[in-house]
């Protein structure tokens, strides 16, 4: 059992417990995707900064169709995503 805190993002997270380190696959959410695997976040780069921290076999976002775009500007620390699947399509960047 974890106890769970919220942080300054409103996002729960656990305050104790086994630290997993050995993670396979993640699935990453986000506001828009573009067909290179690229994610546009919420803006203070929370998931990007774990994401560069571990390391992990499959990177996964789950996404509406609409928010596929044709391209998103990225900056050096952005880590693009291996799937991505849309309600209607599977896009394979991996």
């Amino acid at each position: 059992t974890y106890t769970m805190k919220t942080n300054n993002l409103g996002i729960l997270e656990p305050t104790d417990g086994e630290i997993c380190t050995n993670i396979d696959v993640i699935i990453v959410p986000g506001l828009a995707f573009d067909q290179s695997g690229n994610r546009l976040g919420f803006g203070s780069g929370y998931y990007d900064k774990f994401l560069n921290s571990q390391s992990i076999e499959y990177k996964i976002a789950l996404a509406f169709d609409f928010q596929v775009v044709d391209k998103i500007d990225i900056i050096e620390h952005d880590v693009p995503m291996d799937l991505i699947i849309t309600e209607n399509r599977t896009i394979k960047v991996r």
